[in-house]
């Protein structure tokens, strides 16, 4: 059985990859996703409020380009903003959930997140951090809402609490799932994502607090929500800012090369693939050594186990320094990739699952010899993407930064483009709100 191991792409916070969730916990809330969306649409379609057609487009370009951007955590883990609460606080919950849904959908277009995983993705991001955290800012806000002190607040609180439900359910989804126990993935995502919230309630109520200053009509439900649409100054503002998060901010992450929060859980858990890392001379440095249930690296120049995935038992401690492993000297990790029958060109460890392999372990200076049953690599994170239109936000025929900076840039200008015209479409002015722009003295344009 040839198990791949192909190189990890860009993996966002929350962005499951196609095999992570079960198919039926795929259709299950993917059929919630479609109920909410239908919501969302009834609920846009009686509003025709169409002054918040141009804001919907700068929140789809700058919700794109901030998920780019991933700021370090502690424990070498990072998180970046998801950007729901922000969107529900400035366009409602109907109009923010339908962005963040085009948002998620055309990332997974990018191989970013897995298209068989929409539903999910869907609704940790774009149900929980849209429809939930607007309930809790207007629970928190209650009668103030002219309050800017209040408003500010509420929106921290509101984001912080959305990362953190959408961790809960995404730990729920995995243990449904089958992929990983609750009691394995709970703690561990609600505890790293507590700290990502902090990231994100920090954006959100920045972002906040210069609409109030600016421009308090925005915000959804203030008293001056029918003052005037935005002007195309403003709107340029918006997508030049959105442009500048994406091909400049965008390039912050290369400077720390640490997974995400969902993505260091699932490779310490042993539920998403990760990839063999090679040195400047093309050795490797670090191997997943899936077969036998542990990461490897060298140490002291010898191979030594350094991390056991949880998903996998084996009698393999961290610790041990492997001597044979298939009755084959494990002199180097090369080696032992040999002895695996690891192929580099195809990324593949040709060993059957449940297949005995004897290795020989040094440990705590006792020698002894342990028989392994070969596990298989998780799926989770080893499937090729259906779709990758800019496959690893990266231009084909463009290299380095350079095309990171491009992806994102043109990213951001779909992202605007179909936002807005996502916005016109459902919110196109009715006969009313026609007449009413026509009549003499009427401050609308």
């Amino acid at each position: 059985m040839h198990v791949t191991v192909p190189a990890a792409g860009l993996m966002l916070a929350m962005h499951a990859p196609d095999g992570l969730y079960s198919m039926p916990v795929n259709v299950v809330f993917g059929a919630v996703v479609m109920l909410v969306l239908a919501g969302a649409l009834a609920s846009l379609a009686r509003q025709s409020d169409y002054r918040r057609v141009p804001l919907m487009g700068i929140m789809g370009a700058f919700v794109f380009a901030g998920q780019m951007v991933n700021f370090p955590i502690a424990s070498g883990t990072t998180g970046h903003l998801l950007g729901g609460t922000l969107a529900a606080i400035l366009l409602g919950p109907a109009a923010g959930t339908v962005v963040m849904a085009v948002v998620v959908f055309f990332q997974a277009l990018l191989g970013d997140g897995g298209v068989t995983v929409l539903g999910p993705n869907i609704f940790n991001m774009g149900v929980v951090g849209t429809c939930l955290a607007y309930f809790v800012y207007r629970v928190v806000v209650g009668r103030a809402v002219d309050r800017p002190a209040r408003v500010v607040g509420a929106s921290f609180f509101a984001a912080w609490l959305a990362v953190v439900l959408a961790s809960v359910f995404a730990s729920l989804q995995l243990a449904v799932s089958g992929t990983v126990t609750l009691q394995r993935a709970l703690p561990a995502m609600v505890l790293t994502h507590m700290a990502i919230g902090v990231g994100e309630a920090l954006i959100t109520a920045a972002a906040v607090a210069f609409v109030v200053r600016a421009r308090p009509d925005l915000l959804y439900g203030h008293t001056g929500t029918a003052g005037r649409p935005l002007g195309r100054p403003v709107i340029a503002l918006g997508l030049g800012a959105s442009l500048i998060v994406a091909v400049f901010l965008s390039l912050l992450p290369t400077l720390w090369d640490y997974p995400d929060g969902l993505e260091s859980i699932g490779i310490a858990k042993g539920f998403l693939r990760e990839q063999p890392q090679v040195g400047d001379d093309g050795s490797l440095t670090t191997l997943p050594a899936y077969p036998l249930g542990v990461r490897l690296a060298l140490v002291d120049g010898r191979v030594t186990a350094v991390h056991r995935y949880d998903q996998q038992p084996t009698p393999i401690a961290v610790g041990d320094v492997l001597e044979r492993v298939n009755d084959q000297p494990a002199a180097s990790l090369a080696a032992v990739a040999q002895a695996l029958k690891f192929d580099a060109a195809k990324s593949v460890f040709d060993v059957e699952p449940g297949r005995t392999i004897p290795v020989a372990v040094l440990r705590d200076g006792v020698a002894r010899v342990v028989s392994v049953l070969a596990s298989a690599a998780p799926a989770a994170g080893g499937l090729p993407p259906l779709v990758a239109l800019l496959p690893d936000y990266t231009v084909p025929g463009v290299k380095g930064l350079l095309s990171t900076s491009l992806a994102g840039a043109i990213g951001t200008v779909i992202m605007f483009a179909v936002s807005l015209a996502v916005g016109r479409v459902l919110l196109r002015p009715g006969r009313l709100a026609v007449a009413a722009a026509r009549q003499p003295g009427s401050g609308t344009v």
